[in-house]
């Protein structure tokens, strides 16, 4: 009889990365995938990462809903796989975190290229890193740590939470004036500083003309 223990040999040998870990590499390649697409603002080269990353997120919304039997999961991973064909990647292997990685690195420097400096090291980033880094995010289900400014529309930047839905204070504060709720809220806040004023000036007065009324 023969017993099987290859369930867990691969337990031993690779166990499970810590969440703080994994937060810690998204981060990573979110930074990597922001970064770059900022950088490449206008460019051919965008639009195609932007595509792919599209692919991605439709992949995640059919996998999470139950439809990988569809015809267009099929046809859309077919399109993600091409789309990866056509960048030239190698295997580096790595020690992390106690344990062996083997790492898709990009092989192809062509394109812009753009230096991101995440925990004291600095790496090159091109096209086809951050396609690489995109891919990594979507394996891990975090793909939504990148994400587009929802005032200006055209810069990216990591978001770690929710709410971290603009890239800048400037465009947080141009969209939070913009809406007809805050600006109402503003004027009613005006008119009871205001109302709050007179009062306290009325006070004031009243206080000053009283010792005036008993002298007479």
């Amino acid at each position: 009889m023969t017993t099987r223990t290859s369930a867990k040999f691969m337990k031993d040998v690779a166990p499970p990365l810590s969440r703080a870990r994994i937060r810690s590499i998204a981060l990573t390649d979110a930074l990597i995938v922001a970064e770059w697409l900022n950088a490449a603002a206008g460019t051919k080269a965008r639009t195609r990462v932007l595509a792919f990353r599209t692919h991605l997120e439709y992949l995640t919304k059919m996998a999470d809903s139950g439809r990988t039997g569809e015809p267009e999961f099929r046809l859309r991973l077919n399109e993600v796989n091409n789309r990866l064909s056509r960048y030239s990647f190698h295997s580096l292997l790595s020690y992390d975190s106690g344990m062996w990685r083997d790492n898709a690195v990009a092989k192809d420097a062509r394109g812009r290229t753009v230096e991101v400096t995440h925990q004291g090291v600095t790496v090159e980033v091109n096209e086809a890193a951050a396609v690489a880094a995109l891919g990594r995010l979507h394996a891990r289900g975090q793909l939504g740590k990148v994400r587009m400014c929802e005032w200006c529309k055209e810069n990216f930047r990591v978001s770690e939470r929710e709410l971290d839905r603009f890239c800048s204070d400037r465009c947080r504060n141009a969209d939070y004036q913009a809406r007809p709720a805050t600006v109402d809220r503003k004027k009613k806040a005006q008119k009871r500083w205001r109302d709050k004023e007179s009062g306290e000036n009325a006070k004031a007065l009243a206080c000053v003309r009283a010792p005036l009324k008993g002298r007479k």
